[in-house]
């Protein structure tokens, strides 16, 4: 059903009050920094309007005056509400309204949003000092490949392909590591030359829709009997305990075994959004089952009281490291000292790039455990431990077993949607 829209006269009850949230378009500043005021303010009311589109009966969507990219949603209480669960709730309306550009005088535009409380901090941080944002060119461009990975993931033109770590004694597969690559088209099997969407997406704090997608979709395919373990590598600006990640904490807790065999990559290519919340964010995890691993060791914004914070299963060294070091820009003896300084915080340490046999006997020689890299094998379209074909991130997305207390949540066939169904 869809809600009406009302303006914010300021005269709510406290109960309402209460039960206020703010759904915020985090990248506001970026978006009035890199295309002005009016296309800013004309995403503010196309998110508004499809909020009012979306939101189910009892909630009610308004743009206060603060011009600051934040919308208030309210619960009507003179209204029925359902009886879902509100985290899925929440996601669902992040999801609907996340996934697809608004179009503002021809030029796409992607969100990132966040959906709290009216009165949390978090909620009025939201305008970053244009100091910290790219030069409009480059965020232009940026937005440009995002926005094709985006509709490359609605064309089904978005395909996770799978890479071992082997241990370098016996070969061993610790788990495979999935990869995000855009095809040209959905008939073609050539992949796009490079994968610049990534930094992009995550460039422009764009990561949490596809680091979700990618999460939701090893589930699925360990769901479907894939052997051994599946990793995926997500933005550390992902690493939140919110509502993006409700449904795959469902997911975990009702299957232990799903858990037990997922691997969450958290790379170190951006900055964290806070240190606690992401330290928060691998102790339910790993309270779930899942394994912990730091991409990218070395690089980046990754510190040694960050890295010891987290406390990781993995710590997977950059492969720049392995590079220099054969160059010899680094010592053998530095990057032996990495080694065991990753072993000391980790109980699984992974070499990365190795790329021949040189590679190999380098990292074997510096006392690497567990290795990756082209020598030991490509990135393939079909998931390596039982064949599955590592199809696109699409329609067959994971299902919530059910219980005799509780509701069924089953993700739609629609992309990134989410329909909620009672039981």
């Amino acid at each position: 059903m869809t809600s009406e829209i009302l303006p914010d006269t300021g005269t709510h009850s406290r109960e309402d009050d209460s039960s206020a949230l703010v759904l915020c378009i985090r990248n506001f500043a970026h978006i009035k920094f890199t295309y002005g005021c009016d296309v800013a303010e004309a995403v503010v009311e196309q998110v508004h309007l499809k909020a009012s589109e979306h939101i189910d009966c009892g909630w009610r969507a308004v743009i206060p005056q603060q011009g600051d990219g934040r919308i208030l949603v309210r619960r009507d209480f003179s209204r029925e509400i359902r009886s879902f669960s509100q985290n899925l709730e929440h996601e669902a309306l992040l999801v609907q309204l996340g996934s697809t550009p608004y179009i503002v005088d021809g030029t796409p535009i992607l969100v990132a949003l966040s959906l709290s409380s009216e009165n949390d901090r978090e909620s009025t941080n939201v305008a970053p000092s244009n100091t910290h944002l790219p030069l409009p060119e480059i965020s232009r461009q940026a937005m440009a490949e995002a926005v094709e990975a985006f509709r490359a993931l609605e064309e089904n033109r978005l395909v996770v392909v799978w890479q071992p770590i082997r241990a370098i004694e016996d070969g061993d597969v610790l788990y495979h590591e999935g990869l995000a690559r855009m095809r040209m088209a959905p008939d073609k099997p050539d992949f796009a030359a490079h994968s610049s969407f990534i930094p992009s997406i995550e460039r422009l704090g764009l990561s949490r829709m596809l680091d979700r997608s990618m999460v939701l979709e090893a589930i699925r395919l360990l769901q479907q009997g894939a052997r051994g373990r599946l990793g995926c590598n997500i933005s550390a600006q992902s690493a939140v305990c919110d509502a993006y990640w409700s449904m795959t904490f469902d997911l975990l807790a009702v299957d232990p075994s799903i858990a037990s065999r997922l691997v969450i990559e958290i790379t170190e290519s951006s900055e964290a959004a806070d240190p606690e919340s992401a330290r928060e964010f691998t102790q339910r995890l790993r309270a779930l089952g899942c394994q912990v691993a730091v991409d990218d060791f070395g690089f980046g914004y990754s510190s040694i009281a960050r890295i010891a914070a987290l406390r990781p299963d993995i710590i997977k060294i950059d492969r720049q490291f392995l590079k220099h070091a054969r160059r010899r820009i680094f010592g053998n003896q530095f990057f032996s000292s990495l080694i065991a300084l990753s072993a000391s915080m980790a109980a699984h340490v992974v070499v990365e790039g190795v790329e021949d046999e040189g590679d190999m006997k380098f990292a074997h020689t510096a006392g690497a455990q567990w290795v990756q890299g082209y020598y030991l094998g490509r990135p393939s379209v079909y998931d390596p431990a039982n064949e599955l074909p590592a199809s696109l991130l699409t329609t067959n997305e994971p299902h919530v077993k059910s219980s005799p207390r509780s509701s069924r949540r089953q993700i739609s066939k629609k992309h990134f949607s989410v329909d909620l169904v009672e039981k």
